[in-house]
């Protein structure tokens, strides 16, 4: 096994890459002693011990010899302290800042036999929703991708969504999240790029030493120098323009619909060059700020000319001067100007402009074209530069970073005019950007096209386009270059004002050094390279607000970093430091991480092993091979080690490991845990040869426990106490954790503000158990064995109707207030299996629905009957205590659907003489009052459980769904959700006696209500009730309350 340690510039720039190989033994028997006590080993020396170590020569091995000793308390070291080994291979420009509890960490996982870690969720590093993003599809706003979410409550979703990355490449996020409304940082720098941050996301500066460095948003400074990435050149490749018609067309009537009609246009489907000009000259001298007419004003007869040619001879409509005002250019046509609605061009004034979507994301020749035609009508050009004028924010704020997509850089200014007292932007291009503008877009304008080709023959300063504090870097380079026969004064003079530090390092010198004979032999060469190769623009920060937005993030797995307005913004994924340092320093070993399905372990593994290569990567050198699928990570070492994954069910029985971290380890049950993955390490590491030993000082069988916080009851709350217990009892064990408050100490995650703004806001055992690590639930008196709860999740999606031959019931709880956020009615949804005997055998919830809430009795009605009827349900049982019996009575009633018009029916009750409205309605309705039976209902709850007829849907294990599908959201990922709360509120009940002899139920937190948890002891109860009746086979009253 080889370790490969690289010095990279430590303090000194003066100091060449250099590389250093230290051969280390393969360990092939293990009879050694503590590796700590270099006295007591009598292995070391023999042959067996190290047959793969071969000297290249007299002296190498002689030197070997000599420092096998040191060598020997080096990997003693090394594996005591994992911590300090990754300081000593992390890169100065690279790695991860280990805090202390992160070591604290580490050195439990190298020192105890088992390790149980609760710890809080990740925290979110987000960017407002209009921060643009350059894709695959052209530029977006991130909002885009969460439908612009503002309802203040956390998701995520999982999205193969192509950004453009740090170098400049495109690559896949694999999730994004939506952290609800935040205080936020607004970040403006004298080019005026702007960006909105949440203030813990990071943002890539050049510091003062001269480094690219991460800095989190709070910690900018008025000063500070932000890379901007203009290496993009990323189009989409959308020509189609969604156009219909039609629709606008049929919600006129027969009267008014021909007025419309004669004055249609052609409908053209396709963007193009010619029409992306057009677009831009609407955008730019357009009046559309009206819904039936369109005016075009211009005096340039060019740009006039072309607009006129699209209009008459491409879409086919008149366009004709004003008479009292020639230079407009009028359409008056209720048709066109939907057309152009459907387009992008909706009703705005010049300070709501904004580019269209469709152009947004068309190839590069249509924007460009687009561009041409804004900069044509809203442009000009000065003596020294091209400049745009808007009086639109938004507008001057896309253009600009359009732009950057070209790799122009620009200069956007505010501007007020004091006898309007209006403000507009101004954007100017200067330098060498200009010529970047002609060769890229140009001008349709003639007069404005010739100007421009005149001025960029001039010649133009590049001072502005400069790489910050190089001053000690050039000093280095130059004075290594002075000795290499290439050198002479005119290089010195070239760079002169650069070396005092008068002035900052341009990128037109750069290309000059790097040039240079021999320049590669230098000192500092390979940085300057990365530097021209990176081709930031270094923009000065020169204003700093404080606000609060709606925040959003995508994470990026490999360059953990993209392209938003420009700016370079960072995230950051979980870790598995700890199983590559076991591997690599206990050869021939092999561990396995778990989850609930291999599909999720192999996901995680793999996307921490990319981001452990991208920080530390002299790792890869310890990896001989790596393989990755769907459902299975293999990782091979040099040392013989190897990581895998396992999933936490019966799959995994007759597996053998030597190690296993478990993750999300609250999931687990006590038997599963006992029968498959406890035997999976009980087969310690022994040596080779006919003693085969066991080395007791090594960590043989270790298993380690990672999750977040789960129900109090549960098996591995009370696995989590008897370790506790071995702890104190120094049994080799330690349980290890914190809330979220030791992150945010260390400035990781969100602020404090933010998390408390989270717990004024999230479910009380949401934040609890995700937030501040606490095991939430009743002990004592538990309502039910959490553990038994757990197990009957099982089903793995959601029935969204009924499948037209299987028996469905629907039961539901009314809220006793329309106006309690976490007091909202529920409904669920029974799917019966019956035997050949008509006895019901299996209940699957296959669906559980919360109405939204502010919603009024009649109109959750109409939800009620919209379920009914999507299940053809045969029973429909309603909490007619209180506030249901206005439920009841609506559903009494004639009831028609508001948004088709059609009649959802008239229900009659099952149980009670109430009049229905209509004569005839449907026995459906069964009105549950609970006094005098609630005793019951808890024991048949119970009973429920126990018997495990029961099928609840599964815990979804990941966010695998696109945000922007909010159907999919809703039918396929709520209802697992839903599933959750339910059992959060289960889990929060305690049973009481009362001195009756009956039983009640009480809320262990008052906060969290029981809606879903009465909703579904209800249908249960009214379930058993027909099952008993079944058993003794009184069908004819089954059949009677069916019909």
């Amino acid at each position: 096994m080889k370790i490969y340690i690289s010095s990279m510039r430590k303090e000194k720039r003066s100091m060449r890459q250099t590389k250093a190989v230290i051969s280390m033994p393969s360990y092939k028997n293990f009879q050694s002693k503590n590796a700590k006590h270099k006295n007591d080993r009598f292995d070391v020396n023999e042959p067996a011990f190290n047959p793969a170590v071969e000297a290249r020569g007299i002296q190498e091995s002689t030197n070997f010899e000599r420092n096998l000793n040191k060598y020997i308390d080096f990997v003693s070291w090394a594996r005591w302290n994992p911590d300090l080994w990754w300081d000593l291979i992390t890169p100065e420009t690279g790695g991860i800042r280990l805090d202390m509890d992160q070591r604290v960490f580490f050195r439990s996982l190298a020192r105890f036999i088992s390790t149980y870690g609760v710890f809080p969720r990740g925290y979110g590093k987000c960017q407002s929703g209009d921060t643009l993003l350059f894709t695959n599809e052209g530029i977006k706003e991130l909002g885009e991708f969460f439908n612009f979410a503002s309802h203040g409550k956390e998701f995520y979703i999982s999205s193969n969504i192509n950004l453009v990355n740090r170098h400049g490449q495109l690559e896949s996020t694999n999730a994004g999240v939506y952290s609800g409304y935040q205080p936020t940082k607004k970040i403006i720098t004298e080019e005026g790029y702007e960006v909105e941050n949440s203030l813990n996301h990071p943002l890539l500066v050049m510091n003062k030493r001269g480094c690219l460095e991460w800095k989190i948003s709070e910690d900018i400074e008025i000063g500070d120098y932000l890379a901007i990435n203009r290496n993009n050149d990323v189009w989409g490749n959308k020509t189609d323009l969604n156009i219909d018609m039609d629709s606008y067309l049929n919600d006129f009537s027969n009267s008014s619909r021909w007025k419309v009609e004669r004055k249609k246009c052609n409908i053209i489907k396709n963007l193009d060059e010619e029409f992306g000009l057009i677009l831009g000259y609407l955008i730019g001298d357009g009046c559309i700020t009206r819904n039936y007419s369109i005016c075009f004003t211009n005096t340039d007869e060019d740009i006039v000319e072309n607009y006129k040619n699209f209009m008459e001879n491409r879409l086919g409509v008149v366009v004709k001067p004003k008479k009292d005002y020639p230079i407009d250019y009028l359409i008056n046509s209720r048709f066109v100007r939907e057309y152009f609605k459907q387009i992008g061009l909706e009703v705005a004034d010049s300070f709501n402009k904004e580019v269209p979507k469709c152009v947004l994301n068309a190839p590069k020749k249509v924007v460009a074209s687009f561009i041409k035609g804004l900069f044509d009508t809203d442009g000009g050009l000065s003596n020294t530069y091209i400049e745009y004028c808007t009086a639109s924010k938004k507008l001057s704020k896309q253009i600009q970073t359009i732009l950057l997509n070209f790799g122009i850089m620009s200069t956007r200014k505010k501007r007020y005019n004091k006898q309007y007292k209006t403000s507009h932007y101004k954007i100017m291009i200067y330098g060498k950007n200009m010529d970047l503008y002609l060769k890229h877009i140009g001008f349709s304008c003639k007069r404005k096209q010739v100007k421009l080709v005149k001025l960029c023959e001039k010649k133009r300063n590049p001072n502005k386009d400069v790489i910050p504090y190089q001053k000690e870097l050039i000093n280095e380079f130059c004075a290594s270059i002075k000795h290499k026969t290439s050198y002479n004064y005119r290089i010195r003079d070239k760079v002169y004002h650069v070396l005092k530090g008068d002035n900052q390092l341009t990128y037109e010198k750069l290309k000059y050094l790097i040039s240079l004979d021999d320049s590669s032999e230098c000192k500092g060469y390979e940085e300057l390279v990365e530097f021209f190769n990176l081709n930031y623009f270094f923009s000065k920060v020169s204003d700093i607000k404080n606000s609060n937005n709606h925040v959003y993030d995508l994470s990026v797995p490999n360059s953990n970093s993209f392209i938003s307005n420009g700016f370079v913004s960072h995230n950051t994924l979980l870790e598995v430091m700890g199983m590559y340092h076991t591997a690599i320093f206990f050869p021939d070993i092999e561990l396995s991480m778990t989850a609930q399905t291999k599909e999720n372990a192999a996901k995680l593994v793999n996307e921490k092993h990319r981001e452990i290569i991208k920080f530390y990567p002299l790792i890869s050198n310890e990896i001989t091979s790596y393989r990755y699928s769907k459902d299975t990570i293999e990782a091979n070492f040099t040392s013989g080690g190897r990581i895998d994954t396992l999933a936490n069910n019966q799959s995994s029985k007759g597996q053998r490991r030597k190690r296993l971290n478990v993750e999300e380890a609250a999931q687990l049950n006590a038997a599963l845990f006992d029968d498959v993955l406890e035997p999976v390490v009980n087969v310690p590491r022994r040596t080779i040869g006919k003693q085969a030993l066991v080395n007791p000082e090594e960590l043989n069988g270790q298993i380690n426990f990672f999750t977040t916080s789960w129900f109090r009851g549960s098996d591995e709350y009370e696995r989590n106490i008897e370790m506790v217990k071995d702890m104190a009892e120094l049994k080799g064990k330690i349980v290890i954790g914190s809330d979220w408050q030791l992150a945010c100490s260390y400035g990781r995650g969100e602020t404090k503000s933010q998390i408390l703004d989270k717990k004024a806001r999230l479910s009380p055992t949401f934040f609890a158990m995700n937030y501040q690590s606490r095991w939430v639930g009743a002990t004592d008196g538990a309502l039910i064995d959490m553990n038994k709860v757990m197990d009957l999740r099982t089903l793995v999606k959601p029935e969204l109707k009924g499948d037209g031959k299987s028996e469905y019931i629907v039961s539901m709880d009314v809220a006793r207030s329309e106006s309690q956020n976490n007091n909202q009615s529920c409904i669920v949804v029974f799917k019966l299996k019956r035997n050949k005997n008509e006895k019901i055998t299996q209940i699957k919830i296959v669906n559980l629905i919360n109405l939204p809430n502010g919603l009024n009795f009649t109109a959750q009605t109409v939800e009620l009957k919209r379920i009914k009827n999507m299940y053809n349900a045969k029973a429909v049982v309603v909490d007619g205590n209180g506030l249901g019996s206005a439920i009841v009575d609506e559903a009494l009633k004639e009831t028609t659907d508001p948004l088709t018009g059609d009649s959802l029916g008239c229900w009659n009750t099952i149980n009670n003489e109430r009049e229905p409205e209509l004569e005839g309605a449907e026995k459906i309705l069964y009105d549950l009052h609970a006094q005098g039976i609630n005793s019951d209902i808890i024991i048949n709850f119970i009973d429920m459980i126990e018997s495990k007829k029961l099928q609840l849907l599964e815990k979804r294990q990941d966010s695998g769904y696109d945000v922007s599908d909010a159907d999919y959201f809703k039918n396929n990922v709520l209802p697992h959700l839903q599933t959750d709360f339910l059992l959060e509120e289960i889990a929060n009940l305690k049973m009481k006696k009362l001195p009756s002899g009956k039983y009640t139920v009480e809320r262990v937190t008052k906060k969290i209500d029981k809606d879903r948890y009465s909703a579904l002891a209800y249908g249960l109860w009214y379930i058993k009730q027909f099952e008993d009746k079944n058993t003794k086979k009184d069908k004819k009253k089954l059949i009677f309350l069916y019909n």
